[in-house]
């Protein structure tokens, strides 16, 4: 809930960031791995006017305990896109997403992955008239694999508003990795492989994007 809880305490951080180093609020972007990238989607949903975009590593969509509770297999996430909707009130905004995946990830599987695309794709229609009648979907605009020397191949996916115009999410599958951040040197909870989704996220994505 907006106000509350650690979603208020996060803002509230990059609110005080903000002003002390006289930051551009239109540029504030926000990106988080594992349970980082549920706390992502929250924030995505309940603090539209204050992300311009925002990135999520092997997480899970808005609402995502009552998925986990009741099964995947129970919960649309065109459902949980219209609980998401009720949160947005006046300040409905469609914020562009970033959703990165390992297809080898047996904490968070893949499946989560396609579940936050078609949900915020859900969400981003409803945000157009209040109706889920297609102006934005969960069918793919684009799709590219990509293999690089020395980096894990990836295919790369993109989704438009009907019409056309800059992708409103955009998806990574990362083939063969597992619940890593890539390109992250020797640690734990990292792989030494990339792509290097740091600078793709801010180079690709939060670059091009900015709160009206």
């Amino acid at each position: 809930m907006r106000g509350q809880g650690e979603p208020s305490l996060l803002t509230g951080m990059v609110n005080k960031v903000v002003h002390e180093f006289d930051a551009d609020r239109k540029r504030v972007h926000v990106i988080g791995a594992s349970s980082g990238a549920a706390m992502t989607s929250i924030l995505a949903v309940t603090y539209p006017d204050m992300f311009a975009s925002a990135a999520i590593f092997a997480g899970c969509e808005y609402a995502c305990d009552k998925v986990l509770t009741a099964g995947p297999e129970n919960i649309s996430p065109v459902v949980t896109a219209q609980q998401a909707y009720a949160q947005l009130s006046s300040r409905a905004r469609q914020v562009p997403v970033s959703v990165i995946q390992g297809d080898a990830d047996a904490t968070v599987p893949p499946l989560f992955a396609a579940r936050l695309v078609t949900h915020f794709a859900a969400l981003d229609d409803l945000v157009v008239d209040g109706a889920l009648d297609g102006d934005v979907d969960d069918v793919p605009d684009t799709t590219a694999r990509v293999v690089n020397d020395g980096d894990r191949p990836y295919v790369k996916t993109t989704y438009s508003a009907r019409g056309g115009g800059t992708p409103l999410i955009e998806k990574y599958l990362i083939e063969g990795l597992g619940h890593k951040w890539p390109k992250g040197g020797k640690a734990d909870f990292v792989d030494p492989l990339g792509p290097d989704i740091s600078s793709l996220v801010w180079k690709d994505f939060f670059a091009t994007h900015a709160l009206p």
